[in-house]
C-alpha cells in the first residue's frame, strides 16, 4: 500500500485511539500531547506569557510575533538543508534497490513513522504534527525514489 492512499487520514491517525470521554480533554492534551500556558488575548502588548518557560535550543524565546517568525523562518531554512541531504540520501537508496517493487516497502515505512513519534515528545515536537509531516515525507520520498530507480534501471 502507497503511503499516500494514508495521507487523507494521516492528521487523524495520532487521535483517533482517543477513548469516548475525549471530547472532555484539554485541546492541547488531545492534540499536543501537552499542556499550554493560559493565554490572556486582552492584553494589548500581547507579549508571550510563558516566554520565560519556553526554551528553544537553551535560549529563551520570544517575546512577541514577529521574533515567533523570525525564529520560525530560521528553523524553515534549516528544514530545507536537511531535506536536501534526505533527498540525496533517497536518491542513493534507489539506486542500491534492486527491484521498483522494493522502492516502497509500507513497514519500513511504519517503522520510521513510529520512530519519528517515538521522538516527538522529548524533543518538544507535536506528535500530531510529526505524524502528518512524515507521512508526507515519506509519500514524496516513495514518488522520488521511484523516479530516480527508473532512470538508473531504464530497461526493467
Amino acid at each position: 500500500m502507497k503511503v499516500s492512499s494514508l495521507i487523507f487520514l494521516a492528521p487523524f491517525l495520532f487521535v483517533s485511539g482517543a477513548s469516548a470521554d475525549s471530547d472532555n480533554l484539554d485541546f492541547a492534551k488531545k492534540c499536543l500531547n501537552l499542556p499550554l500556558p493560559k493565554l490572556h488575548p486582552e492584553n494589548d502588548t500581547r507579549p508571550t506569557p510563558w516566554a520565560s518557560e519556553a526554551k528553544i535550543n537553551g535560549s529563551y524565546c520570544c517575546s512577541s510575533l514577529d521574533e515567533i517568525r523570525d525564529k520560525i523562518d530560521e528553523v524553515d531554512i534549516q528544514l530545507v538543508q536537511l531535506l536536501g541531504i534526505r533527498t540525496q540520501l533517497d536518491a542513493q537508496a534507489a539506486f542500491w534497490k534492486s527491484t521498483r517493487a522494493s522502492v516502497n516497502v509500507p513497514s519500513r515505512n511504519i517503522e520510521v513513522i513510529n520512530e519519528a513519534i517515538g521522538n516527538a515528545t522529548q524533543d518538544g515536537a507535536a506528535k500530531f504534527i510529526v505524524n502528518a509531516t512524515f507521512f508526507a515525507l515519506l509519500d514524496s520520498s516513495v514518488d522520488y525514489e521511484d523516479c530516480v530507480w527508473d532512470s538508473f534501471h531504464p530497461q526493467k
